[in-house]
């Protein structure tokens, strides 16, 4: 089966790593798979398998200003058209709002089935005016919405106008193949004789990393054996590293940026958490369990309370209460039983969201739509 994936970039990323893992799952497999990006090939972090058409469009630069950014987006849809007549897939199937829209316009009158995914919560991620306003007048033409969470299904299908071209199906995260910790070879801000309260994600306000350091300087800031390392990059770094400072952590947080497989350094933490003010299906938490850790998590909307059952595999805190959080966090820190029993759970419990059940419901609905099947 001839399938293209489409997507803004393959940067750092849920959506991105995602996308490639399904892109590099069905060409194993033996489909001709095309990953499109309407970026270069040098914003790519995740990598596809050689047996993977890759077509970066490098349509990625900043607008002067409205108008310049309406001709973007024409030259946009254009472009996409061409990329995607070229492929000749049997079917489309892209990620995230804006690249949605783009794909449906592109492939208008082309005959081909497109399937538009979301990958975060619609509700409380604020999408750009463009995005916002043409959704609900372009989703409807897309042959299949997938969300990620049950929750998120209500929206969905207001969305498609109540239609029934709506399904859920969560993100897979490989879970018999993770990068071993990396053991001696830790860089100098991972003090292995400290214990590690760890976060990944993107420094933005939906990460909630402000909060995690209120918690941290609550829970563990009197107690030296701690430090909290958050791994990632992002706009919000200079307020966090003005809070850092602020709660006279200077000496036990790190901030070390973007990490190349930031795991084989991650899965020698002891404890992570979650602190989203809000999310899709975070794959980072997942990644967490994959690798036995403790976790800690806010039950925010949308993701945490679908993935984890509250102390079997993983400790929920209501969404935003910093108090709440921090206190989960010291219960874990000072029990070594919990959290191996929350580590070992967590194995245990995220194997349903292996590839091999995952990329099966992606299977099944495209050969109900489409009547082939990836092989």
């Amino acid at each position: 089966m001839r399938i293209a994936l489409i997507i803004s970039s393959l940067a750092a990323g849920g959506a991105e790593r995602v996308l490639s893992l399904m892109a590099n799952w069905w060409a194993e497999a033996g489909n001709d798979v095309t990953v499109i990006t309407l970026a270069g090939l040098d914003r790519d972090f995740y990598k596809t398998d050689e047996s993977v058409t890759r077509v970066a469009l490098n349509l990625m630069r900043d607008r002067r200003n409205a108008l310049d950014a309406i001709s973007a987006n024409f030259k946009r849809v254009w472009q996409l058209r061409k990329a995607i007549q070229e492929a000749k897939p049997h079917l489309v199937i892209s990620f995230v709002d804006i690249t949605n829209i783009l794909v449906v316009l592109a492939t208008r009158r082309l005959d081909i089935p497109v399937i538009i995914s979301e990958r975060t919560s619609p509700k409380h991620f604020a999408a750009g005016r463009i995005a916002t306003t043409l959704r609900p007048h372009v989703y409807p033409s897309a042959s299949m919405l997938v969300m990620q969470s049950e929750a998120l299904r209500p929206w969905g299908e207001k969305i498609m106008r109540w239609d029934t071209r709506v399904t859920v199906i969560a993100n897979p995260v490989q879970c018999g193949t993770t990068p071993p910790a990396s053991g001696g070879l830790l860089p100098l801000w991972w003090r292995a004789t400290r214990k590690h309260v760890l976060a990944i994600g993107r420094l933005d306000a939906g990460k909630g990393f402000d909060m995690l350091l209120e918690a941290f300087h609550r829970a563990l800031g009197d107690n030296p054996e701690w430090d909290l390392v958050i791994i990632g990059e992002g706009p919000a770094r200079p307020d966090l590293k003005a809070l850092r400072e602020k709660l006279g952590l200077d000496d036990r947080v790190s901030l070390p940026g973007r990490v190349d497989q930031p795991w084989t350094i991650g899965a020698n933490a002891d404890i992570f958490v979650l602190s989203s003010r809000y999310e899709g299906f975070p794959n980072v938490l997942l990644e967490a369990m994959v690798h036995g850790l403790a976790c800690v998590s806010f039950d925010c909307p949308v993701g945490p309370g679908q993935i984890v059952r509250d102390n079997f595999d993983a400790l929920l805190a209501p969404p935003g209460d910093v108090d709440a959080l921090a206190a989960a966090m010291k219960r874990v820190a000072e029990s070594d039983d919990l959290r191996h029993r929350l580590g070992n759970n967590a194995r245990n419990s995220v194997q349903r969201f292996d590839p091999v059940h995952i990329m099966r419901e992606w299977d099944d609905m495209i050969e109900n739509l489409t009547g082939l099947r990836p092989v």
